[in-house]
């Protein structure tokens, strides 16, 4: 009988032993998934979507006024025009159309490696 007595009380040494191992896992997940989450990265996450970023929009818009909006969005339109104008003046082969091949120019250009 004391052989058994103490087999049990081995086996509930050994329960004991994984129920605190266990809670240490959980723990250890707990501590990792709660460093995992960030304020940051929930507020990067939510700006990520549309509603967020139009609510910023609109907030940015009340602050600043919309008719100060307005000239800055006109403002930087002519700007990005005035660009593309440089740009377009500045290399002119770039936006000009090619010619298309005549047949003979065409085989030659499949004939090539």
């Amino acid at each position: 009988m004391s052989a058994r007595l103490e087999a049990l009380a081995l086996e509930r040494e050994l329960l004991v032993a994984r129920s605190a191992l266990g809670r240490l896992r959980l723990r250890r997940g707990s501590q990792a998934l709660r460093d995992s989450l960030s304020w940051q990265g929930l507020a990067v996450t939510a700006a990520a979507t549309p509603p967020a970023r139009r609510l910023a929009f609109d907030l940015a818009l009340s602050f600043v006024g919309v008719r100060r909006a307005a000239r800055a969005i006109v403002l930087a339109s002519r700007a990005l025009s005035l660009a593309k104008l440089v740009r377009a003046l500045a290399d002119p082969m770039r936006f000009t159309a090619r010619r298309p091949r005549c047949g003979s120019e065409q085989e030659h250009a499949s004939r090539r490696p």
